[in-house]
């Protein structure tokens, strides 16, 4: 699969393989991404003041944990990857969760 551009605010998206210019995930609502390979800017971003979380397969780390994050991340995704400025709004929910984006409910 090959895309220019892809921005996703909330949903649950799986991506195997893929070349991607620039993938944006605004978590805004309750989300859930699952990267298995992959090329391309991706950028991590929660619009000010969400409480929505963002559900990672197999994701072991902190609930907020920027280095954490980006560990994941970077293991599962070859391009360059960015993350936006969560961890200073209120009110404060856990952001990074262990998730199953398979799940049909």
């Amino acid at each position: 699969n090959t895309v220019q551009r892809l921005e996703i605010d909330g949903g649950s998206v799986l991506m195997d393989n893929n070349t991607t210019q620039l993938l944006r995930m605004i978590v805004g609502r309750d989300s859930c991404l699952d990267l298995e390979g992959g090329t391309g800017q991706l950028i991590i971003a929660r619009d000010l003041g969400s409480t929505a979380t963002l559900e990672l397969p197999d994701y072991l780390g902190g609930a907020n944990s920027e280095d954490e994050l980006r560990a994941y991340l970077e293991s599962r995704h070859a391009g360059d990857v960015s993350i936006g400025d969560p961890w200073n709004t209120l009110p404060r929910a856990p952001f990074f969760l262990n998730g199953d984006c398979h799940a049909s409910e």
